[in-house]
């Protein structure tokens, strides 16, 4: 839907390190993990300097846990802090009604992100959780092919959270807005099961039992 009205990438940084960059988009979507080298700064400069600059905004771990630091590096960027699949969509139809974001008072009803206001500052909107039993697309699994070809792990997530939710060390509490566990559907879950076999991920399954058993 969106890639009809916009020009849109996105960038998993665990997956493509070597994105090839390429400067005709409008909204640039990049999944930070904790550490990457320095890639996922070397991408927000990259755009920053663009002669088409585009929209960037960051999700993953690594604006969950350190949004500051990367917001007092690159002010031009929207961080989302824990769920970000509500986020994005509500940005990405901003961007659409009015291209420069930051222009919006609607960019403040958006949950979990933090971004700099030239007047305000550091703003961290309300953090909130999705409702999972009710989400009925299947998850995205662009390497799916890829990850089985080479006897990767194949991770199936049936819930976000944690039942104890309490213990000061972890940041499932703060990335999850400390709700405790939430569950997909059954019938989401057996979708995403069915769906697994039928791409012949029970080959790496068998692959790996005798490898560990």
């Amino acid at each position: 839907e969106f890639k009809n009205r916009i020009e849109l990438t996105t960038i998993w940084m665990i997956a493509e390190p070597y994105f090839k960059l390429q400067d005709f988009y409008d909204v640039v979507l990049i999944s930070a993990n904790i550490y990457d080298g320095g890639k996922m700064e070397e991408i927000i400069r990259y755009y920053s300097k663009a002669s088409k600059k585009p929209q960037i905004i960051v999700g993953g771990v690594a604006p969950t846990l350190s949004s500051k630091r990367i917001l007092s590096l690159f002010s031009n960027v929207i961080c989302i802090v824990g769920e970000g699949e509500d986020s994005i969509i509500k940005l990405l139809q901003l961007y659409i009604n009015n291209n420069d974001i930051f222009n919006s008072s609607d960019i403040y009803k958006i949950p979990n992100l933090t971004f700099v206001d030239k007047n305000k500052g550091l703003i961290q909107t309300n953090r909130s959780v999705m409702a999972l039993s009710e989400i009925k697309y299947l998850p995205n699994r662009k390497y799916l092919n890829y990850t089985i070809k080479n006897n990767g792990l194949i991770r199936i997530e049936s819930s976000r959270g944690c039942d104890w939710n309490q213990c000061s060390f972890c940041m499932v509490p703060w990335k999850y807005a400390n709700h405790q566990r939430r569950e997909f559907s059954i019938d989401r879950l057996s979708s995403d099961i069915e769906n697994l076999i039928y791409h012949n991920i029970n080959k790496s399954f068998d692959k790996l039992q005798s490898a560990y058993f």
